[in-house]
């Protein structure tokens, strides 16, 4: 029923807003389109981060290495995850690199290897905790200063 709505709008539209290309991908890959879930992804994360919508391009990433690991492919999954710590940790973005942290972990964990796993998860939490915190902190003190480097 999504894939039937957003294959109604026009390309540019989605191609525009990283939501509907996610949504695509998830469109795409619930309704047994992997290779084309797949590549929607990587189309959308090259797409975005060269025009400056890094954490958009990330999180496209993050959603095919989901896909990649349901699918068996965990070696492949690990990269991209490993390879957006990586992005993120350049840039600060604690939400995001939280999130790739316990992508990692939920990987490690599949091989039963736990006890890294715990570690990368534990990395995890405690960044969206620091997120969360920060983002109370600025509601809350009635600042307008922006969380920027956060998502």
């Amino acid at each position: 029923m999504l894939l039937a709505w957003l294959s109604t709008l026009p390309g540019e539209l989605i191609h525009s807003q990283p939501e509907l290309c996610i949504f695509l991908g998830h469109a795409h890959f619930s309704a047994g389109n992997t290779d084309t879930a797949e590549q929607v992804l990587i189309d959308a994360a090259q797409t975005f981060q060269a025009s400056g919508k890094n954490m958009a391009g990330v999180n496209a990433r993050h959603y095919l290495a989901q896909f990649r690991g349901l699918q068996g492919r965990l070696h492949e999954a690990r990269e991209i995850d490993e390879q957006a710590i990586e992005f993120t940790g350049k840039g600060g973005t604690t939400v995001y690199s939280g999130v790739e942290y316990v992508g990692l972990g939920e990987l490690l964990s599949e091989w039963n290897q736990l006890d890294a796993a715990a570690v990368e998860i534990q990395k995890g939490l405690e960044l969206a905790e620091a997120a969360r915190k920060y983002i109370q902190h600025v509601s809350f003190s009635g600042c307008s200063e922006r969380p920027g480097k956060l998502y």
